[in-house]
């Protein structure tokens, strides 16, 4: 009942001129529905589960390689779905344009499925609330799968008997597929059985950038990731994940190779009875190979790494060097460092889209990297290297010291019984907003100022000539130090303090000083006159 019929047209906009009509009956052949291609873009405008303007009914209606994007008022909103959303077919979905907005499962079913068909990419969402029943607590990815800017937060996989096929509280990517994460978050998500926040089956591809995978919990294996395909981690943090029933509190892999660039491994944790962080094993036939470089593994519970060659396949954790590990068990060689305490400051907020551990300054990883294999930046998109060469895990310190203060001090004393002192204080640096942030017994001082301490028998006098000002002080005191345009200022080691009852030969200084011997008459300051 579309308005075609045997004998019948009707709502399709047919127009036949008057005198056509007036000649008698009209026969049309030959009529067929011509479809109008999909649309490449469409905008969502509402959070509704389904329904015109939701996003399902977008993903349903979006021509192949096609763009969906949310109207601005969309900011900060949650979709909440009644079962998931599905893509097969290429697509984007980009909620830059609404920042803040979720798509939530409600905690009854997963929040996506991707089926095989062509390249899915998701952009600056949040995916939450999932809830799968065996495998994939949020995501069940079985094409090809981008999440860039995306955050997977809240999700739990459920089982009433676990096997080694289940898993996945925030992602699980089955055989043959592929998963790429750029700048996102896997956090917060819990697996009854293995890889709390990341599952990839046999066959599977997994590509980690920039990205951070914390706090998931497993209660089998793996409370980061668990893998048994091909992965490839860089400029990544694995954090504070948990696996409660074995090893591998941040990554279980059997089969499989994975190649470790510039991660950190910290606070992860693993039970008593099962002591590692990282787990690389087999079962059977097949191999399994970590590479590591550049990498941090330090301050996770129990070790660091375990090589379980209990089947009859070859395995092997291969440090390529320049790593920064926590004991011995990451077979470490020569340009690895074994650490107590790697510098590492808790998980935090230090600028770019993921959280990342901050080095302090003088951690061991510190220009502890390879610069041939260094990416070209770190997690957070800051340029590498920053000092001498590249820094060892996922971020690059940043010599965060206020400038030094460099100053000239001249001393001139004129006689035995009087002492002037020419003091000028400029801050030498190649930024020119760096100045002098100085007082002079609480008077501030200008950048390159010149300053006449002057001290006379029975009092103490302080001239600051250029601003004519006479201060009379049992001491005087000068504060210095230099302060960029952002209001960094140097250390407090930097602020000297003068003394004039102490005299000419006590004079207590970090700042150079060119004492000058001269007789006769005091000298003057120029345009300067004094009676006593």
């Amino acid at each position: 009942d579309d308005g075609l019929g045997l004998t019948d047209v009707w709502g399709y906009g047919f127009e036949f001129a008057e005198s056509t009509l007036n000649a008698g009956p009209v026969h049309v052949d030959q009529v067929r529905l011509v479809p109008l291609p999909p649309p490449t873009e469409i905008v969502v405008t509402n959070l509704n589960n389904s329904g015109a303007g939701s996003l399902r009914s977008a993903l349903k209606k979006i021509a192949d390689g096609g763009t969906i994007t949310f109207d601005p008022s969309l900011a900060g909103g949650t979709i909440t779905l009644r079962g998931p959303l599905v893509a097969g077919r290429p697509v984007t979905v980009d909620g830059s344009d609404a920042p803040g907005l979720a798509v939530d499962g409600g905690g009854g079913d997963r929040v996506l499925i991707v089926d095989p068909g062509g390249p899915v990419t998701l952009r600056h969402l949040t995916l939450s609330g999932g809830f799968g029943w065996q495998l994939a607590g949020c995501v069940l990815n079985n094409g090809d799968l981008t999440l860039d800017h995306v955050t997977v937060t809240g999700c739990v996989m459920g089982t009433d008997a676990g096997d080694f096929w289940q898993g996945g509280g925030g992602i699980y990517t089955g055989g043959g597929a592929s998963l790429h994460l750029v700048d996102s978050s896997v956090t917060g998500n819990t697996a009854a059985w293995s890889g709390g926040g990341i599952y990839g089956f046999f066959g599977s591809t997994t590509v980690v950038e920039r990205t951070t995978i914390n706090g998931n919990v497993s209660n089998d294996v793996g409370g980061g990731i668990r893998s048994l395909g091909n992965a490839t981690i860089v400029n990544s943090t694995i954090s504070g994940n948990q696996s409660t029933g074995w090893y591998g509190g941040a990554l279980f892999m059997t089969d499989g190779v994975i190649d470790l660039t510039n991660v950190t491994i910290a606070d992860n944790i693993s039970p008593e009875w099962a002591p590692a962080a990282v787990f690389v094993g087999t079962f059977g036939p097949g191999s399994a190979t970590l590479n590591v470089t550049n990498t941090i593994v330090a301050g996770n519970v129990t070790e660091g790494c375990f090589l379980a060659p209990f089947g009859p396949g070859p395995v092997a954790i291969n440090s390529l060097g320049s790593n920064v590990f926590q004991d011995e068990t990451c077979f470490a060689v020569g340009g690895d460092q074994i650490v107590t305490d790697a510098g590492l400051q808790p998980l935090a907020d230090n600028g770019g889209p993921t959280p990342t551990h901050a080095l302090v300054s003088g951690s061991p990883a510190i220009d502890a990297g390879d610069a041939a294999a260094c990416p070209a930046t770190d997690q957070r998109g800051v340029e590498r290297p920053q000092i001498a060469g590249c820094d060892a895990g996922a971020y690059e310190w940043i010599d965060t010291a206020p400038p030094e203060l460099d100053a000239r001090l001249v001393g001139v004393r004129v006689g035995t019984f009087t002492g002037l002192w020419r003091v000028h204080l400029t801050c030498e640096d190649d930024d020119p907003n760096v100045v002098v942030d100085a007082t002079l017994n609480g008077v501030p001082v200008v950048h390159g100022q010149v300053l006449y301490l002057l001290r006379l028998p029975g009092r103490q006098l302080v001239l600051n000539l250029r601003n004519w000002t006479l201060i009379k002080a049992p001491d005087f005191r000068l504060d210095a130090s230099c302060v960029d345009g952002a209001g960094n200022t140097s250390a407090d080691s930097d602020t000297p303090e003068f003394r004039s009852r102490l005299g000419f030969g006590s004079l207590r200084s970090t700042l150079p000083v060119e004492p000058r011997q001269g007789r006769g008459k005091m000298a003057k300051p120029p345009g300067f006159g004094m009676k006593e």
